[in-house]
């Protein structure tokens, strides 16, 4: 079964889901086993869903734009790349790992990895209040 976001995707792009944008009972069908297959062809009809690339003709972003797919062909900022955990803080000293939780959906799996990667830097609160650290 092919359903739109889940794992039909364009070539050469990079999918993100913004489901905290979208109402909560979308947000509850992502986190729910097996029934979160079906949340990401609605969010991205919603607008929900965000391709980044930088080689679409014309034509092709016509066609993604039409189904709901926002594109985006920018660089991400330092902040949207620390807000989701692909950019992290180095130090020195070692800290205590925790292990990430164990998830069962593809949206828990990215939140325990964002969430792994920023206790382990001490960024964690920074994070939940939405700030970025001193030395950024």
């Amino acid at each position: 079964m092919n359903l739109l976001g889940w794992n039909v995707l364009p070539d050469d792009c990079g999918a993100e889901f913004k489901f905290g944008d979208g109402p909560r009972w979308l947000k509850v069908l992502a986190l729910t086993p097996y029934f979160d297959r079906f949340a990401y062809p609605i969010a991205v009809k919603r607008g929900l869903g965000i391709l980044w690339s930088g080689a679409l003709n014309q034509s092709e972003r016509a066609a993604l734009e039409s189904v709901g797919w926002i594109i985006q062909t920018r660089e991400k900022t330092k902040e949207e790349k620390f807000f989701e955990g692909s950019l992290a803080l180095l130090t020195s000293e070692p800290k205590r790992r925790q292990r990430p939780h164990i998830a069962l959906t593809r949206l828990g799996r990215q939140r325990s990895s964002r969430n792994y990667v920023h206790k382990s830097n001490g960024t964690y609160s920074n994070l939940k209040n939405g700030t970025l650290p001193s030395s950024f």
